[in-house]
């Protein structure tokens, strides 16, 4: 207790009270740590707690009264961070260039609309002079017409940690939704911007306290971060050239030549994470990938220009090749998503590895499994079969409207932020609109979604409008989990 307490008093003050004296306090409290057993001791480092306490109580009933500037708290707040520990300041880049400030954020709301901006809290051990990431947020909501932004705390246990949404959907609404709905029952329309594992939840899936679902009730927008709000929505209709993608062949040895790419981008596997780590991921795709995309790609060839690349054929060479061709890429395949944030090193001390979060995220193709277990870069395999994001930013996809990825299986990964990162660096280099499949369902269950969905495409719809009546049809007949973990960004 002894540095927060030095530090409330140089950041926030309280009446009557000094930061001279704060730092007097804090001493005589941290005294009592060597001598714990010194009646003295301990009696005055109780007396200087009790003081403490009285202080802030004071403090704090007359900020209840007098308001607070949210922003000019939320700096200071960032300069206390910054002060306990060093770690902090690679978040304070994220909170200074990623996120709109309140009244950039009013002005582009309109009336019935709210944001609501969830950032993790990491907790600081004293002790160990280390963050503790305990799976507590808040959430910044803000609305058009209020006066205030409201914080709203969510704790996440183990009843969702770790346990995908169609299997806990009452812990997810009663952890999740429940604290947020309190502040939302005036909006019709709420952008939402989560952090880490937020970004797997389905939030129309969720429950509301009179047993609706929030599809029901209101739209929800979910954006990469706050800065969507200043980026024009594309919904545009979808370009007549598609090529559907999967099931690739993830053992296959290729040797084409890569032009495509310059090899300063390509990044060998011991570089992304360490062996330990890579030892316990094994790609592979989801059931009847190369069925998926074949049976697609013949509904929609009736109406549009398609092209299949299945097995082997799905490689980094000819998704590259048609990523420069094609207003909309499917892709059936596995994705990969590790933490960004250093706490998966290898403690071993084998192997060195970059810790960019641009290498932490990516897809995964042919001969991906092969090039995972090497340390280095294959000189005679240039089709290392994943594709990065580092890889992903070198690219210029202005030209498509689309990207459906289908077997990334967000809704249970374990790195959210590296999951974010991917979908920012698709809409980065023009990618305009992008449907993720959040879980996996069974075949027939993903046909049901995207043959309906593939149908309204070609009669001109938007993806949005597509999407919408696509869920409105299953709605009907089937339950959530078939219909609500498909979530489109644009």
């Amino acid at each position: 207790r002894v540095v927060p307490t030095r530090l409330l008093g140089e950041y926030f003050g309280t009446p009557g009270w000094n930061e001279t004296e704060f730092t007097d306090a804090a001493t005589i409290m941290f005294q009592y740590l060597f001598y714990p057993d010194d009646p003295e001791v301990e009696q005055k480092a109780l007396s200087a707690a009790e003081q403490t306490r009285n202080y802030l109580d004071q403090t704090i009933a007359e900020r209840k009264t007098d308001g607070e500037d949210l922003e000019e708290m939320l700096h200071r707040l960032r300069q206390v961070e910054g002060e306990i520990l060093p770690e902090y300041s690679r978040h304070l880049i994220d909170y200074s260039s990623s996120d709109l400030d309140i009244s950039q954020l009013k002005a582009k709301l309109n009336r019935g609309e709210a944001f609501v901006d969830m950032k993790k809290v990491l907790w600081y051990d004293f002790e160990r002079d280390s963050v503790i990431n305990n799976q507590t947020y808040l959430a910044f909501i803000t609305g058009a017409a209020s006066t205030y932004t409201a914080i709203v705390k969510l704790t996440l246990n183990q009843n969702v940690l770790g346990i995908q949404q169609t299997r806990s959907q009452a812990a997810y609404s009663e952890q999740i939704w429940k604290p947020l709905s309190e502040h939302l029952t005036e909006y019709e329309l709420v952008y939402l911007a989560p952090d880490d594992v937020l970004h797997q939840v389905s939030y129309p899936a969720m429950a509301t306290s009179d047993g609706n679902l929030v599809w029901d009730e209101l739209e929800t927008v979910v954006l990469t971060s706050s800065l969507g709000m200043l980026t024009p929505a594309g919904d545009g209709e979808v370009g007549d050239q598609m090529t559907f993608l999967g099931g690739p062949e993830l053992a296959y040895v290729s040797h084409d030549t890569l032009t495509q790419i310059p090899n300063e981008f390509r990044v060998p596997a011991g570089y992304i994470t360490s062996k330990s780590i890579r030892e316990d991921i094994r790609f592979s795709n989801p059931t009847g990938a190369t069925q998926e995309v074949t049976q697609l790609s013949d509904k929609v060839a009736k109406k549009k220009q398609t092209r299949v690349l299945k097995g082997a054929e799905c490689n980094k060479s000819g998704f590259y090749d048609q990523c420069g061709s094609s207003n909309l890429i499917h892709l059936t395949a596995p994705g990969f998503f590790l933490s960004q944030d250093g706490f998966e090193a290898d403690t071993t001390g084998q192997g060195s590895y970059l810790t960019s979060k641009w290498i932490k995220s990516g897809l995964v193709l042919s001969g991906a499994n092969v090039s995972w277990n090497s340390d280095t870069i294959v000189q005679s395999q240039q089709d290392d079969g994943y594709i990065t994001s580092l890889e992903l930013a070198t690219m210029d996809l202005d030209q498509m409207d689309m990207m459906v990825l289908n077997g990334l299986n967000a809704g249970s990964m374990k790195n959210g932020n590296s999951y974010n990162q991917l979908i920012r660096t698709l809409q980065l280099i023009g990618v305009k609109q992008i449907l993720v499949a959040l879980w996996d369902v069974p075949l027939e269950d993903r046909l049901r979604f995207y043959e309906p969905f593939y149908k309204y495409l070609s009669k001109g719809m938007t993806p949005t409008e597509a999407l919408a009546k696509t869920q409105k049809k299953l709605r009907k007949k089937y339950d959530p989990v078939i219909w609500a973990g498909y979530r489109l960004y644009r």
